[in-house]
């Protein structure tokens, strides 16, 4: 996932962030740019991106719905996270279908088409 994705998401202006169960962010890859640009909104290693500590986002709304999910511009809850939009979906394990956490793609909002 690292490997191939990763990769994508730079040359697209984006990151690519997993998260665990509780949404908690466990590494993040992609532009160098809006790397530094997440860290201003707290997008980074440790940081708890539930919908519970962060209102509606995408990482927050996948993991609530079990279900993938765009969140656009000012759909977000936060007002500070209406220049972004972000994509994220369940990952589940092949074996049991429990989740083990979200994937999620993140970047200015200029860099998506909802």
């Amino acid at each position: 996932l690292r490997a191939g994705l990763a990769s994508i998401a730079d040359a697209a202006q984006q990151i690519m962030v997993v998260t665990d169960t509780e949404g908690r962010v466990l590494w993040r890859q992609g532009n160098t740019a809006v790397l530094r640009r997440a860290q201003d909104i707290c997008l980074e290693e440790g940081a708890a991106w539930a919908e519970a500590a962060t209102g509606t986002n995408a990482i927050g709304t996948a993991l609530a719905a079990r279900v993938p999910i765009q969140v656009h511009s000012a759909e977000h809850f936060i007002r500070a996270l209406h220049g972004w939009t972000c994509a994220a979906a369940p990952v589940r394990d092949p074996r049991d279908g429990r989740l083990i956490g979200i994937v999620d793609i993140s970047g200015p909002a200029s860099t998506f088409h909802p």
